[in-house]
């Protein structure tokens, strides 16, 4: 519980500020967002594995497929849209804990979340992923940036290479630094703020995961998520 430290929620003000027009999915991105589950990709609380998702577009009858397609893709569109009951959020917006080993003897948590809602999470940044990547660069390289980090290690091996033969007598000094518990840390009035100034359409399903704290279970235990986004 100390790596989830309680916090203050989401403090929007009220009456809710009218957000933007949220984008809507349409069925052929849904299915591609169930394919790009990896293999083996865990379930959340409720059971379900993106396997089973993926198993019954591939083998089931055309129009049980269709008809399934289309169920889940106006489910999804309510939840981008954040017009599903906010009683529902706690649990949706929740994930089972896995406490991974650090090499530094600490434990990183990781949150593996709903089905559904990691289907809407990533319909949300597969469609602004263009915009996400001009934002975040050249600074950031970890979010829509495909082998970003390879690019960086390349870049920098260049750099100490040019740097040792060109000026032997001007070191360089790098410094690799890291945030303790940085994802259940930060604040969360913030970032939504962020996606409102900078991603609006994706402000009404920001809002709805996390305006309520989530239940996170771990272990037979229920641990409130008040603070940070989930890890994982």
């Amino acid at each position: 519980t100390s790596l989830h430290p309680t916090g203050s929620g989401l403090q929007v003000p009220h009456p809710f500020p009218p957000p933007a027009t949220p984008s809507i999915v349409k069925p052929g991105q849904v299915r591609q967002a169930v394919y790009s589950f990896k293999r083996g990709s865990a379930a959340g609380p409720d059971g379900l594995h993106p396997s089973i998702l993926q198993q019954i577009f591939l083998y089931s009858a055309t129009i049980t497929q269709k008809r399934l397609l289309e169920a889940l893709t106006q489910l999804l569109n309510l939840l981008v849209s954040g017009k599903i009951s906010h009683n529902f959020a706690p649990i949706l917006a929740g994930a089972r804990l896995i406490a991974l080993p650090k090499q530094s003897n600490g434990v990183r948590p990781i949150a593996i979340g709903y089905v559904l809602r990691r289907l809407a999470s990533k319909l949300c940044l597969a469609t602004f992923q263009e915009r996400m990547a001009t934002h975040f660069s050249p600074l950031q390289l970890g979010v829509c940036q495909p082998a970003g980090l390879e690019a960086a290690v390349h870049s920098f091996r260049q750099v100490l290479g040019s740097t040792r033969f060109k000026n032997p007598s001007k070191p360089l000094l790098a410094l690799q630094i890291d945030f303790t518990n940085a994802f259940n840390s930060c604040d969360r009035d913030k970032f939504y703020q962020e996606v409102v100034n900078y991603f609006p359409e994706l402000a009404p399903w920001t809002l709805w995961c996390y305006r309520q704290p989530a239940l996170l279970a771990y272990h037979g235990n229920t641990i409130t998520s008040t603070a940070g986004v989930q890890q994982g």
